[in-house]
This record gives C-alpha cells, sequence and structure tokens, in this order.
C-alpha cells in the first residue's frame, strides 16, 4: 500500500520498501551496488497499490564510465528495468510526472528532468522532458546559477523545483510547469526559445544555512519547502509567493542530516480535509551517524528513531531516503 510505505536505497544497491508503521522491510530487491541516487516518481495518486502508482528511477556508473539513469518499474513486484539518459559525469537529477495539457500532445504521459552540473561560474540547472533526443547531451533550458548545487528537489508534478547549495542558498523556482507548457510548445526548436523560456524561471532565494544543504522536499501542494544539512537542522519554509510565515525549525539532530523523504497526504484528501490549507504529513530523516528518525510536522516532533543503517563513509556521498507519495 502507498499509504504506509517507504523506499529507500542502501548503499550495497539494495532497495528496501518497507512499512513506518511496524518498521518492517517488506521487500528488498538488488539493483546495483555502483547505484549513486535514487528518485521515486508518482504516476498516479489514485492508485492503492504501490505497484501500479510508483517508478524508481536510479542513477548508477556504467561499464562504460558514464552515469546512467535507469526506470525500474515495479510491475507484479518485480523490478523491470530500462535506460533513460546517459551522461558524461555524475549529476543531480530530480524526476516528476506532468500534468497533461490540452493544446500540448508532448506532455501526455510526460516526464520532466532537471539536472544540475558544474559550470564555468557555479552551477547550471537544465529542464527538460523525458525520453527526448539529445537530453544526454545537456539540451533544454538552462538557467546559471552563483554556487555549485549540492541538491535538488521537485514538488508533485513539478510545479516547483528548488536547488540547494553549497554555501546554504536555496533557489525555488515556481513556474516550473508553465515553462514545460511553453517548452512543449516550441518542441522540437527548443534551442531558439532557450532565453525566454529561461526567463519563465526566475528563481526567488532563500537563506537560513550557514553550510551546504543537503536535503530538500517539497509539501503536497507546493506550499512548504523542508532544508536540511550540516547543521543537523530542519528548517521548514513558506515558499507561497508573497508567503511571509516564520520559519520552523527541528534542532539538535545530532549529525548532519544526509537525506530526508516526506510521506505526501493525497492532493485532494489534504485540501478537503483541511479546508485548502496545504498537508505535511510524516518526515523521514537520516543523519550521517546512521540514524533514522520520523518526525511529525505539525509540531516537528520525532515519533521514533533507531540507528541501524550503514552510510557511506565519504561525506559527498549522501545517503537517500524517499517517503511514500501519500500517507
Amino acid at each position: 500500500s502507498l499509504t504506509t510505505s517507504a523506499i529507500s536505497l542502501a548503499q550495497n544497491g539494495e532497495l528496501h520498501i518497507w512499512d513506518t508503521v511496524s518498521c518492517e522491510t517488506l521487500y528488498v530487491f538488488q539493483i546495483d551496488k555502483d547505484c549513486v541516487d535514487v528518485h521515486i516518481l508518482v504516476l498516479d495518486d489514485h492508485h492503492e497499490n504501490l505497484w501500479d502508482a510508483v517508478k524508481v528511477f536510479v542513477t548508477r556508473r556504467s561499464e562504460r564510465k558514464t552515469y546512467d539513469l535507469h526506470e525500474f518499474s515495479l510491475a507484479s513486484g518485480s523490478l523491470q528495468a530500462s535506460v533513460v539518459v546517459s551522461v558524461q559525469r555524475p549529476q543531480l537529477l530530480a524526476v516528476f510526472a506532468l500534468p497533461p495539457q490540452a493544446d500540448a500532445p508532448l506532455l501526455r504521459h510526460a516526464v520532466g528532468l532537471v539536472s544540475a552540473g558544474r559550470a564555468s561560474k557555479g552551477s547550471r540547472v537544465t529542464f527538460t522532458l523525458l525520453p527526448e533526443e539529445g537530453a544526454a547531451s545537456g539540451r533544454g533550458v538552462s538557467v546559471e546559477l552563483q554556487d555549485e548545487v549540492t541538491c535538488l528537489a521537485a514538488s508533485k508534478f513539478g510545479s516547483h523545483v528548488a536547488a540547494g547549495q553549497k554555501r546554504g542558498r536555496i533557489d525555488v523556482f515556481h513556474d516550473v510547469q508553465r515553462m514545460f507548457r511553453a517548452y512543449a510548445l516550441a518542441y522540437p526548436h527548443v534551442s531558439r526559445a532557450a532565453a525566454s523560456l529561461a526567463a519563465l524561471l526566475a528563481p526567488s532565494v532563500l537563506h537560513w544555512h550557514a553550510h551546504a544543504v543537503h536535503a530538500l522536499c517539497f509539501s503536497a501542494l507546493a506550499e512548504q519547502l523542508l532544508s536540511a544539512g550540516e547543521e543537523g537542522v530542519l528548517v521548514l519554509w513558506d515558499v507561497r509567493r508573497g508567503g511571509g510565515g516564520e520559519l520552523r525549525f527541528l534542532p539538535r539532530l545530532g549529525a548532519p542530516i544526509a537525506s530526508i523523504g516526506v510521506q505526501l497526504c493525497d492532493v485532494h484528501a489534504a485540501a478537503g480535509a483541511s479546508n485548502g490549507r496545504d498537508v505535511l504529513a510524516e518526515v523521514l530523516v537520516a543523519t550521517r551517524d546512521g540514524g533514522v528518525r520520523l518526525v511529525n510536522s505539525a509540531n516537528l516532533e520525532v515519533r521514533w528513531s533507531f540507528q541501524a543503517l550503514h552510510l557511506p563513509r565519504k561525506p559527498k556521498d549522501h545517503f537517500r531516503l524517499a517517503g511514500s507519495p501519500c500517507l
């Protein structure tokens, strides 16, 4: 069931699906020890069955010394893999399902891909569609940022994208769906319209962290953003346009935070249950000392914790933890 599931990728290449209520492992899949990242894509909130609703994208090293993005479909409880994109060097990636647009056939069943890599000054964040010829060569719409990007996150259905950076800054792109609609209407001549498309992506800036941001996660309606990093503090932001709500914090988690995963309520159920207000349910927080905590986002209190995971020894190799899309 999606309602109580979480997915994590361990350093040894094992993909674990586990129950957040009983803390028991439900399934274990062996992918590859050379996996460097995992991304969870929700196809449809209305599927109760995990196998029908979720695809898993994993970045792994190939024999050609490139990095491939593999798509795993969890059909019938088994992994079925295909290579989607190859890149020459490891990049930060985020994937999301885009809502269909009646006047843009290219967006029917479309998957958005955001990648971040080093540029001559800072980083380059590139937005493109999958599958698309040339995606591996960096085509698409690019935006230059001043600092090195350390993590990426996309909201449900790609309305917002956030880029955390080495010196604590977070850039939030608000008009991603609008840009992709214009992108689809301009296809295949995207390069000609690149400047006007990039202008739609002017980000807003958040800055509380003094050190590198390691993890970001949006709420169901993309009104709130969670961030975490070297300080060992979980920060909750109001990212609505014009939103000036106070920041909320969960401090003193004992170690730098490596990854966060959030269980998101169904968008429609969340709106109905809270009079249209956004809902963040429960947050899974992984720290560098091997701990994982389940945090209630309503009061930012730890519900349970355990210390049973072997995390990467190299600080740059972040442990990835992904919560289910629904609660």
